[in-house]
């Protein structure tokens, strides 16, 4: 009995040691984890807190309960400032109607909600301004899949998407000057030697049929082409000059100029013209008016709206050229009593892609190209030019200048 009694003490003392063995293989393995946890909480604190990006934590909510502190060096709230705060509360308008936009995307297209998204969207910092950011977020699951927060990751972006703006504007900027330049040779192949077709046949009949033909119809043959090569010189002058100022090759070089002086230099120019269509000139520019311009491009510019208003302008008509000072500008206005343009071709005017181009009251050709250098000279002077005209009531061209160097 003794013996039994001595074998089950000693068997239960044997169980008790391994069963406190095994459990203190458990407390040891169990502090070992606490131990890598804690290590693991403050290696993860020590990189959120000292990231250059922004780490955050939203709930189920959407609602912020954890950002950290590079939200501070970033945007320049404060850690209380944010926490309890919805996403929504963050974004930009803008960025609102794309976080928006995504989420639908995401039902329409059945995306799983816990799967991570990236997203770039706009937000709101302290100081008013706005920052573009690109944000990662992973979404948090329980045992059952539901989604019960959020982690995420923000980092600016702002420099890069200033960046990307920059070089959308160049490659448009680009595109624009490509397209220009297929306009240009368009314009040299056909609009600049089509005319020469015509002016050919005329010195040919002159050649051939001079002893057959009157003083009377030598002369209307003479001025015929003499019109028509001023016409394609000025024309050429034209294709020339806006090849310069798209190079940067044409000087600019602004002076002072009185504009009653320059005004009627330039209406010289169309006297055999004016007199041919019979038509009346009027100009109300005050002496003492005077405009901060180069000289070439203000002849150039006032060359080509004088040009088109006798184009426009039916024999026995009336041009004014007209000049007031409004502030620091003065406002000249070319207007004529002639056609006039339809209210759907006024916007086409001053842009070479639309290549606007009519036939004047005599069949006179042209490209467009003048009003779209007369644009590129405004815009050289930091000023502007536009247009009041309708159908058959005559057109008002109008620009301004500045008024001194200022």
């Amino acid at each position: 009995m003794d013996n039994l009694l001595n074998n089950k003490t000693s068997g239960d003392l044997n169980q008790f040691e391994n069963e406190l063995n095994e459990l203190r293989s458990i407390t040891e393995n169990y502090q070992n984890l606490l131990s890598t946890l804690k290590a693991s909480e403050a290696k993860y604190r020590f990189l959120t807190e000292n990231s250059a990006d922004i780490v955050w934590h939203l709930d189920k909510d959407l609602r912020f309960t954890y950002v950290s502190p590079a939200d501070k060096k970033i945007r320049g709230y404060e850690f209380e400032e944010v926490i309890g705060l919805s996403i929504w509360d963050i974004l930009t308008p803008e960025g609102k109607i794309i976080l928006e936009k995504r989420f639908a995307e995401k039902d329409q297209n059945k995306v799983p909600k816990n799967q991570p998204t990236r997203y770039e969207l706009p937000l709101i910092c302290k100081n008013g301004s706005t920052m573009w950011c690109e944000v990662n977020v992973n979404p948090i699951t329980d045992k059952s899949g539901e989604v019960t927060g959020f982690n995420g990751i923000t980092r600016d972006i702002t420099e890069r998407k200033r960046f990307e703006e920059e070089i959308k504007s160049k490659n448009e900027k680009l595109k624009e000057l490509n397209d220009n330049k297929d306009k240009f040779f368009s314009i040299i192949a056909h609009d600049l030697r089509s005319p020469f077709q015509g002016l050919l046949g005329v010195s040919n009949l002159l050649i051939t049929e001079a002893d057959n033909l009157s003083k009377e119809e030598i002369k209307e043959f003479a001025m015929l082409l003499n019109n028509s090569l001023n016409n394609q010189f000025r024309l050429l002058e034209d294709l020339l000059s806006w090849a310069r100022i798209q190079s940067g090759k044409m000087k600019f070089e602004p002076i002072i100029l009185v504009a009653l002086e320059e005004t009627y230099n330039v209406l010289q120019m169309f006297k055999t013209n004016l007199k041919s269509k019979n038509i009346d000139t009027k100009i109300n520019v005050g002496e003492d008016v005077t405009v901060f311009a180069d000289k070439d491009m203000f002849y150039l510019l006032l060359r080509n709206l004088i040009s088109n208003a006798i184009k426009f302008t039916n024999p026995g008509g009336l041009i004014e050229i007209n000049a007031s000072v409004e502030g620091e500008n003065v406002v000249f206005e070319v207007k004529d009593n002639g056609i006039g343009i339809e209210e759907e071709d006024l916007e086409k005017l001053f842009k070479l892609n639309s290549h606007y181009s009519t036939e004047g009251t005599h069949n006179e050709a042209g490209t467009g190209l003048g009003l779209v250098l007369c644009k590129e000279i405004t815009d050289r002077h930091k000023g502007k030019i536009w247009v009041e005209s309708a159908s058959g009531s005559g057109s008002s061209f109008m620009f301004t200048l500045p008024k001194n160097n200022s």
